[in-house]
């Protein structure tokens, strides 16, 4: 090895850095849907894990098939996640409050949640230092 084959190294590591954003998407995003589905699926908002409110009739789970409902995937540096079905209904809140809110996506509006930013950071950190 020479110096110049240290120096290549060196300078296609600091190339690697401009893509970090999009990698540390793709490592992160099935950590983020994995946090996201576990939430969910114990009756929770992913956005600050507060308790759904019940059922009705006080019977089981409400949106015991929540998680399922979710898909999450990096586009670029974004990770994306969408829910579908009739679940979105229950995550707004529907038929003037004859359906609870139940938040299922954590709220956009409220920066990222503590448990999301510790895998993004993870995942950053783990690339960062490749």
């Amino acid at each position: 090895m020479s110096g110049f084959d240290d120096i290549d190294r060196m300078v296609a590591k600091c190339r690697a850095i401009g893509n970090i954003a999009a990698t540390t998407a793709k490592i992160a995003a099935p950590l983020v849907a994995a946090a996201v589905r576990e939430t969910v699926s114990g009756g929770a908002d992913p956005t600050d894990g507060s308790a759904w409110k019940p059922k009705k009739d006080g019977g089981g789970k409400p949106l015991a098939n929540a998680a399922s409902a979710i898909t999450v995937k990096a586009l670029g540096s974004v990770i994306q996640l969408i829910l579908t079905g009739h679940n979105v209904f229950h995550h707004y809140g529907a038929r003037g409050g004859a359906l609870p809110k139940r938040r299922i996506l954590p709220d956009a509006g409220a920066g990222i949640p503590k448990k999301l930013a510790d895998i993004l950071q993870a995942a950053a950190s783990k690339e960062f230092k490749r």
